[in-house]
């Protein structure tokens, strides 16, 4: 299920908006980390290649925190100009 984000950062001195945007993260997938459920058990497993990386990649948390690094440096030069 896609999840959709909308942001927006104000200067709250001068009321004026500096930046908005949205995005839409569309391969959510939720950790079962801290899930209490039923436990599942696995049917079959798939064999990964030998040079595959072990962890996940998370292209939505990379994404959110770009959007927060630009939107971030915006503001920093809007107070020094």
């Amino acid at each position: 299920m896609p999840l959709d984000f909308v942001y927006q950062l104000n200067d709250f001195d001068t009321l004026k908006v500096l930046t908005k945007g949205e995005f839409t993260a569309a391969y959510v997938t939720i950790s079962n980390e801290y899930y209490d459920g039923p436990e599942i058990t696995e049917v079959s497993t798939v064999e990964s290649p030998p040079n595959a990386s072990s962890s996940p990649a998370t292209p939505a948390f990379s994404v959110l925190c770009a959007v927060f690094a630009i939107a971030s440096i915006v503001v920093l030069r809007k107070r020094h100009e």
